[in-house]
């Protein structure tokens, strides 16, 4: 299933209109959750209070995965593009990655400034 747009909480909007993410020079990590998890409450604002992560094991780390963005200008000057470099891939080792419903947001972004 491929990933939804992302949800930007209320504190992450704060810290980028205040510079403390900055999306040219804050690393994010790619993180996998389950279709319990408690997306919806826009009052979070660290990712430990994300639920249901997918727990570790058969080639899934709860420490996430590294993601390669750039940020450039789109079409317009009114248009930008926050893209990945290259795909994040999980690849399943001694058993499955546990499944997922579908239909839910199971990526997130944990941003950590530099």
């Amino acid at each position: 299933m491929p990933a939804q747009p992302w949800k930007w909480y209320t504190r992450a909007k704060h810290h980028l209109g205040a510079g403390v993410i900055d999306l040219d020079a804050t690393t994010f990590d790619l993180h996998l959750f389950q279709s319990s998890a408690n997306f919806a409450d826009a009052a979070l604002s660290a990712l430990g209070q994300l639920s249901s992560e997918v727990a570790s094991g058969n080639g899934y780390t709860r420490s996430g995965k590294l993601m390669v963005v750039t940020w450039t200008q789109g079409a317009s000057a009114a248009v930008f593009t926050f893209a990945l470099a290259s795909s994040v891939v999980w690849s399943a080792v001694g058993g499955n990655i546990p499944p997922r419903s579908a239909g839910r947001p199971l990526l997130t972004a944990h941003g950590r400034p530099s």
